[in-house]
């Protein structure tokens, strides 16, 4: 019965999988006319302006946050001690999502979209394809990257328009990593679900952790 149920699950999961391949990605068979995409834009843009956007998933995002916030250091001291934390928060859930999912794609070991168009292929502890990105789709670096980020921030910032805006900017991000074929509908939902709990699991970490906040707290 549970083994029956188990299948029901994943059958789902790869029909919803493959459904959002069919209409969003730049590798479906009739992409001319099954792309939602396509009907309003060129091919050729859409490549483009997704190959600009999925970059936002590789650090870019962070790196321009940072750099905002040290731009109003630099013009405010008094705001030193408030954005010294922030900064040093997103620097260091950059690299705790960095290393999950490093681990969990190696774990899983699921095929890529471009690879093979089955979401159903996962090579769990195969230890042939350890370094092989080709089955690296499950999760999706680039939105466990950047939702990590949009998260932290999120809970920090009560403006409802400038939240929906950083939702609005991560979804594209992750619609981003479809369209180009690097990943199924399904790793990047996960890889949303997984980032909000990595922020959540660091936040009260460090408001527990003695060392940090001392460290934190020396100018």
């Amino acid at each position: 019965m549970k083994f029956f149920f188990m299948n029901n699950i994943l059958d789902s999961f790869s029909k919803i999988d493959k459904f959002f391949f069919d209409f969003f990605s730049n590798k479906s068979v009739n992409y001319d006319t099954s792309n939602i995409l396509a009907k309003s834009f060129s091919k050729n843009f859409l490549y483009n302006f997704f190959q600009i956007i999925t970059k936002l998933g590789e650090g870019y995002f962070e790196a321009i946050i940072i750099l905002f916030l040290l731009t109003i250091v630099y013009f405010n001291k008094n705001k030193l001690e408030n954005y010294k934390n922030y900064i040093f928060n997103i620097i260091s859930l950059f690299f705790v999502s960095g290393i999950a999912v490093s681990i969990l794609k190696r774990v899983f070991g699921r095929a890529r979209p471009y690879v093979y168009f089955n979401p159903n292929i996962f090579n769990v502890f195969n230890f042939d394809i350890l370094f092989n990105s080709k089955f690296h789709s499950f999760p999706s670096g680039h939105t466990m990257t950047i939702w990590t980020t949009i998260w932290f921030l999120s809970f920090h910032i009560k403006n409802k328009l400038f939240k929906f805006c950083l939702f609005l900017l991560g979804s594209i991000v992750g619609l981003s990593r479809i369209y180009l074929s690097y990943h199924w509908f399904t790793d990047i939902i996960v890889s949303i679900i997984i980032s909000y709990f990595i922020v959540k699991a660091f936040m009260k970490f460090s408001k527990k952790n003695y060392f940090l906040n001392s460290f934190l707290a020396k100018k």
